[in-house]
């Protein structure tokens, strides 16, 4: 029996999911991650977006040499959960990989500069809630520490727990 091309489309996005979930767990990323009060890392693996022509590719970096090199060929300091968008393989611009796209790298996403929609992409917190973060950023000047998000309604010891390994103060 043939499969129809929604089908197909499904398995292939699967497929994906699969893939791009299959590699931190099999470097065994999620052993080395670290969380702290100010600031979280995912070990030694960074994990960059670079847009070259309208095509996405997460490059992983476990060299520091390596970063260091991407960094100066672009003229830009470059960290984890960066994007690059490049055009005729000459940079252009520089942003934050989506917020969907950190979680499923374990790249933590910056509640000082995510927009709503990334925010939303955390665990427990949805539209109304990424829009009461950025609220409350915008009157505070931004976030010192991690600790400063139990001032947002909505979010109280247990959350914030959940979120401390996967937001950072970027």
């Amino acid at each position: 029996m043939r499969k129809s091309a929604s089908e197909r489309n499904m398995s292939v996005l699967y497929l994906a999911l699969a893939c791009l979930l299959y590699y931190p767990i099999a470097s065994g990323f999620t052993s080395t991650l670290q969380a702290s009060t100010e600031e979280v890392h995912s070990g030694s693996t960074i994990y960059i977006e670079t847009v070259r022509d309208g095509r996405s590719t997460v490059r992983v970096i476990n060299e520091p040499g390596e970063l260091k090199e991407l960094s100066e060929a672009y003229g830009i300091r470059i960290k984890n959960g960066d994007k690059i968008m490049l055009e005729n393989d000459t940079f252009t611009n520089t942003g934050r990989i989506s917020g969907i796209k950190s979680i499923s790298l374990g790249v933590p996403i910056g509640i000082n500069t995510a927009e709503a929609l990334d925010l939303a992409a955390l665990p427990g917190i949805g539209n109304k809630l990424a829009e009461r973060i950025i609220d409350c950023r915008k009157n505070s000047g931004g976030f010192k520490s991690l600790d400063e998000l139990r001032s947002v309604e909505g979010i109280g010891d247990k959350k914030l727990e959940a979120l401390r390994s996967k937001a950072s103060l970027d």
